[in-house]
């Protein structure tokens, strides 16, 4: 008589299984007391189980690609890189979040609230969303933001008129001024013209006046290519530029250019010498690629 002997073993190995049946002769593919094949066999998987393209996850758990094995999915608050390694679905700023977290002026790293999608403080920018010289402000929306500031004068009449930069970024500042500014600066009659320059930080580097005892005007303002800062001004009556007194009858116009130092150049006049009863004044100031000085005005 022919006996039928079997026998089985399983092996569990992280998400895979290994089985070996031995089925004597005669009983086919469904002996064994009733076992008829490998799908019956049971695979469990879950935290530690090994993981790979092939061979996803169970809910409530990532596959660890430097483990290769699945790990439990992470809470609010902890780093993360995808958004598979979080309970909420949701990865931002480094942080499992508890929402997308995607506009401008949020952010879910924010000290005291990790985890959460939270209006970042007016002023600040800690993710370079509202990008160059903006921050974001009380509303959590994007606003310029004030990098420095400057100011000048005291109780008389100060206005700047003209700003141009060189090729450093340096500021020059024009305009005109009564009684004393920085410098200091005194006026020599109603209003003298000033020119300033500043550092791109807003540092004042040096400053200059010139004026006669009229009101005189600021007229215009260009830096050359070589970084030589020119000015127009017009002044009524006779004015002291760089311990120098020029007569001026009437009103004349007066173009100056000095270096990056603030030392004059050369200086040129416009207008009807020994005539008191001529106005010339310059109402704007250019300079082309080659340095050449373009004035516009009016005369009587």
């Amino acid at each position: 008589m022919l006996v039928a002997e079997h026998s089985s073993a399983t092996r569990s190995v992280g998400t895979l299984a290994l089985a070996v049946l031995l089925i004597g002769p005669g009983l086919g593919p469904f002996g064994c007391d009733g076992i008829t094949g490998i799908d019956d066999l049971s695979f469990e998987r879950g935290v530690d189980s090994m993981c790979g393209p092939d061979a996803p996850c169970p809910d409530g758990t990532f596959c660890d690609l430097a483990q290769s094995s699945c790990q439990p999915q992470r809470p609010l608050g902890t780093t993360c890189t995808r958004i598979e390694e979080c309970q909420s679905g949701r990865c931002v700023h480094g942080l499992c979040c508890n929402g997308p977290c995607n506009a401008s002026c949020l952010a879910c790293d924010l000290p005291g609230s990790e985890g959460y999608c939270d209006v970042v403080p007016p002023g600040e920018d800690p993710h370079n969303q509202c990008r160059g010289t903006t921050a974001c402000n009380a509303k959590g929306r994007c606003e310029g933001r004030c990098l420095w500031s400057w100011a000048d004068g005291d109780s008389g009449t100060d206005v700047a008129t003209h700003v141009a930069t060189d090729a450093l970024g340096e500021i020059y500042v024009l305009g005109t001024f009564e009684g004393t500014v920085e410098g200091p600066l005194t006026s020599e009659g109603g209003s003298d013209v000033f020119l300033t320059k500043l550092s791109a930080d807003g540092e004042r580097r040096w400053s200059q006046s010139f004026g006669s005892l009229g009101h005189d005007q600021a007229a215009g303002l260009a830096v050359d290519p070589q970084g030589n800062v020119v000015l127009a001004a017009n002044f009524v009556g006779p004015v002291v530029i760089d311990a120098i007194e020029y007569p001026v009858d009437g009103a004349d116009a007066a173009i100056l250019e000095l270096d990056g130092d603030g030392n004059l150049q050369w200086l040129a006049f416009l207008g009807y010498p020994n005539n008191s009863a001529a106005f010339t004044t310059a109402t704007a100031l250019a300079v082309d690629g080659q340095g050449h000085v373009i004035v516009t005005g009016h005369f009587t």
